[in-house]
């Protein structure tokens, strides 16, 4: 193989290959999804059907916001939502506890009061919603 040649690795198989001409052509590599198959790809792996239902409801929730305003809340209620899978809870049945949990973390980790305010204020405000 030419040092210049791109060579890839196919994580379904584990084989090698040669890459060759564009991202659009078959080529040698045959179909593309074959060495990026849907099934090891995070991005493309099903959520959970909690994780589903809480984005949407989420959406929802944001649509009666102004841009910036709705960015932040977003940005909020995703990192709630990710704290709250990394310890295994149902982000759509956090109590009062799991949220002052979440808000001891934030102090932990130098967030202001005002932020750590306003993220369990929109957890609430959240869950008012559905």
């Amino acid at each position: 193989m030419g040092a210049d040649v791109p060579v890839f690795l196919s994580i379904a198989t584990g084989s090698t290959g040669i890459c060759s001409g564009h991202a659009g052509d078959r080529g040698e590599l045959g179909d593309q999804a074959s060495y990026y198959p849907t099934n090891l790809t995070p991005i493309a792996g099903s959520q959970p059907d909690r994780r589903k239902r809480f984005n949407e409801l989420r959406d929802d929730f944001l649509l009666g916001y102004t841009h910036n305003t709705a960015r932040a809340y977003w940005s909020d209620l995703e990192q709630i939502a990710d704290w709250a899978e990394e310890r295994a809870k149902d982000v759509l049945r956090l109590t009062e506890q799991d949220l002052n949990q979440h808000a001891a973390l934030l102090r932990r980790r130098k967030y202001s009061e005002s932020t750590i305010r306003r993220r369990v204020l929109v957890y609430r405000l959240f869950q008012r919603n559905f």
